[in-house]
């Protein structure tokens, strides 16, 4: 019996591990891409990949394909149609679509691109229309761009260009207004200049130009960006207007990097214009935009950038929280500071440090790190900051997109969670030593460490499963935790030192109740892909999801808030239903957390940014009490009295609720209502002079009737007819050449107008941005909305 017992109980034990699963690749990993939650392909240098169970087994498809090394470039992924990709090779003769992937029955079929002898510059699917695509072709060694379109799922495309010269395109923006299934939104090249214009791809007409000298186009968000050399323009409804970004004067001709449009308002990082001797400037200024994404005002001094990249994470799971390094105020305008060359000399002169905002860009903090470490030993640190009743507290900074260790990592299902690596004290530090890992489990209102050094980490089944691996040494574990990082269980894969995998990175299906992860490395060598399966843990389903405040419930109500003593983000409570960190259970597939009872805070300084040409004085702001000053530049600028000033006109008081804050009542610094100056404005005086017109109109014809020398000086003497000689006969009418149909249209004038660049740090919807260049604060005129045809 007791022999029976044991064999039970090491069955059991194998069963309640994970399963892995490892394949040896030819080169280092370059992408990948998950079109369903099963079906992913991946990218070597010379070969391409397919795997059709999350991993588990991973083929190579270059047979299917060119039948040589290195022949697929860039995976293409349809947003609206999972049961396709098309794959990108050297030249338009190179282009493979692959079908099939809904059922797991790919099949390959080469695309007939029309003219083969250029290369595809761009090629993209259509958001909503899953049989349109559209590509963009040059000739080898020329500018030249040539638009095609595909109406068979990428099948075949047009055997004709629908448009020449195009320099960039997008379809429309889905998340934006007034959308258009059928059109798309070119820079056409013409001998007058560039301009941005609204093609429909299936009568082949155009609209005048949208903006004149367009230098590119972008969907970011809910917005749509043009620019030209010397302006930066936003629309809100897929071109039918488009505004010009009002900033700073001191921006004039620089450059920016749109780096989130995601809640309704825009973050971007601002350079004035370069010096020669700081092409490539440390830092940038942090902006953040209004709902309509055209007035900005500074958030956050300082921003960390390298080139179009800059030191700035959304945290996805929750609504205003971002954290984003700077450059210390202290240090940053110092010359050692703004003309660092090496990453070294930048991390030593401008002191770089972390901060999170939970209000959307209206108030920075410091993080405030944890005050023992993962073995229960009290953290001490020099530098501190001010906690609540004069508490000492050591501040935490952490490593993001610039940095070679791991990123700040959040999912938008892992209610609240984020991972990271960074280091205790007053500034950034670079020096691998004095790395660690840590946790948040309140969207970054409180941290802990969960290990010792840098680490590769992931969130599984909506963060109920943390995964996290060592990836500064070779090692055959891997640690996981089942209750929010408060333990974790190692995972030997293998007993032999020979199986050892130097670890760089940890990849996600993509589907948030997925239990397999993807972990890339070196052994020997050789790129190796471990997939590792946690469904077989055996763990239960969790219970009585639908009713938190149960005792029973393996559920609790998480309510994310910022510093305040109101427990408000976003100017709102938020009630998420997310599983107990105590219980060792896996929500199934079935569980629903979408958010309940949204009740609106009263306002305070929190749902509050500086407005237009003001900024925040760090001097007199202390923790949550925003204090807005105008920007001495712009003085100028504000609460100018409007030319034509009618009744009333709004005069800020230096502050803006942030886009897409709800508080209702409470402390109101909206802009106010003023009279406008006692006087005559020009309406005024039109309105005056359309009175006396009047009048005189009446007084005329009042005396005509009533006077007899009037009626005879204006008609002559009675009884007397007075006739014109003809002494030539002429035809009363139109010549050939006129048209009586319709009046002539008043032509009017046209809008002027962009450049982009940032690849997302992570391919989650994973957040996109783009690098522009330059801006100014112009108003483009009305576009004229006519159509005509475009070869």
């Amino acid at each position: 019996n007791f022999s029976v017992i044991l064999i039970l109980s090491l069955v059991l034990v194998v069963l309640s591990n994970p399963i892995t699963f490892t394949t040896t690749l030819d080169g280092t990993i370059d992408e990948i891409v998950w079109v369903n939650k099963d079906v992913g392909f991946l990218r070597t240098h010379s070969h391409a990949y397919i795997t059709l169970d999350v991993g588990k087994t991973i083929t190579s498809i270059n047979d299917k394909l060119c039948g040589t090394s290195g022949c697929a470039r860039i995976f293409v992924v349809s947003e609206a149609n999972t049961d396709v990709i098309m794959i990108r090779g050297k030249n338009a003769e190179e282009n493979w679509l692959v079908t099939g992937l809904n059922n797991k029955s790919p099949v390959y079929t080469k695309a007939k691109i029309a003219d083969k002898s250029k290369v595809i510059k761009e090629l993209r699917w259509h958001p909503r229309a899953q049989s349109i695509a559209a590509l963009v072709n040059t000739p080898k060694n020329k500018i030249r761009h040539d638009l095609y379109i595909s109406k068979d799922g990428g099948k075949s495309w047009s055997q004709d260009r629908i448009m020449a010269d195009v320099n960039d395109f997008v379809f429309g923006n889905l998340n934006s207004k007034n959308f258009k299934e059928e059109m798309l939104y070119a820079v056409h090249d013409t001998d007058d200049g560039a301009s941005l214009v609204e093609f429909n791809f299936n009568t082949l007409e155009a609209s005048n130009s949208k903006i004149e000298n367009a230098l590119g186009v972008a969907n970011v968000g809910n917005f749509m960006f043009a620019t030209t050399p010397e302006h930066m323009y936003v629309s809100g409804d897929n071109a039918d207007t488009f505004n010009a970004v009002k900033l700073s004067k001191k921006l004039k001709g620089g450059r920016f990097t749109v780096l989130d449009a995601s809640e309704g308002s825009v973050f971007l990082n601002a350079l004035p214009p370069l010096k020669k001797n700081i092409p490539n400037p440390p830092y940038g200024d942090l902006y953040l935009s209004d709902a309509t994404g055209t007035r900005y005002s500074l958030s956050l001094s300082g921003n960390r950038r390298e080139s179009d990249f800059c030191d700035f994470q959304k945290i996805k799971s929750l609504e205003g929280v971002y954290i984003a390094n700077a450059a210390a105020p202290s240090v940053k305008d110092t010359k050692e500071c703004k003309e660092c060359k090496t990453k070294e000399d930048c991390f030593k002169y401008c002191q770089y440090h972390s901060a999170i905002t939970f209000d959307k860009g209206g108030v920075w903090t410091p993080l405030v790190g944890p005050e023992k470490d993962i073995h229960n030993k009290v953290i001490k640190c020099k530098n501190h900051i001010d906690g609540t009743g004069g508490k000492k507290l050591c501040p935490l900074q952490l490593h993001s997109v610039l940095s070679d260790a791991s990123q700040i990592h959040s999912h938008k299902d892992a209610i609240g969670l984020i991972l990271a690596t960074g280091n205790i004290g007053g500034q950034l530090q670079k020096d691998e030593s004095d790395v660690n890992t840590y946790l948040s489990r309140d969207g970054g209102f409180s941290w802990v460490e969960v290990g010792k050094g840098s680490h590769a980490y992931e969130f599984t089944n909506r963060g109920e499963l943390i995964v996290k691996v060592t990836n500064k040494q070779p090692s055959h574990s891997i640690d996981y935790s089942v209750n929010y990082g408060k333990t974790f269980e190692k995972f030997k894969f293998s007993n032999h030192s020979s199986d050892d995998i130097l670890f760089k990175r940890i990849h996600h299906p993509g589907d948030p109740q997925s239990r397999t992860i993807l972990i890339d490395g070196v052994r020997d060598r050789n790129t190796v892909l471990l997939t590792v399966d946690f469904s077989t843990l055996n763990l239960p389903d969790c219970k009585l999801h639908e009713n938190p405040s149960d005792a029973n419930s393996d559920y609790e109500i998480f309510r994310p808030h910022t510093y305040g003593d109101q427990q408000c983000l976003m100017g709102r409570q938020v009630d998420y239903t997310r599983r107990k960190a105590d219980r060792t259970c896996l929500s199934p597939s079935s569980v629903d957390f979408t958010p309940s009872n949204v009740r609106n805070c009263a306002c305070t300084k929190r749902d509050y940014t500086c407005d237009l040409y003001y900024k925040r004085d760090y001097k007199e702001s202390q923790g949550s009490d925003l204090v807005c000053k105008p920007v001495k530049d712009d003085q100028e600028t504000i609460n100018k009295i409007p030319d034509p000033c009618n009744g009333y006109y709004t005069r800020t008081q230096g502050y803006l609720k942030v886009a897409g804050d709800t508080c209702e009542g409470g402390l109101d610094l909206n802009p106010v209502l003023i009279k406008c100056p006692s006087g005559i404005s020009v309406f005024g005086v039109i309105l005056l002079l359309f009175f006396l017109f009047i009048l005189l109109s009446f007084t005329t014809i009042y005396l005509y009737k009533n006077t007899t020398f009037l009626q005879t000086f204006v008609n002559g003497p009675a009884n007397f007819v007075s006739y014109n000689q003809v002494t030539q006969q002429e035809e009363f009418g139109l010549s050939d050449n006129e048209d009586d149909s319709e009046p002539d249209e008043i032509e009017e004038s046209s809008f002027s107008n962009y450049k982009s660049g940032q690849e997302a740090p992570d391919d989650f919807d994973d957040f996109k941005t783009e690098s522009l260049e330059p801006i100014d604060a112009e108003e483009p005129s009305a576009s004229n909305t006519r159509r005509k045809h475009i070869n």
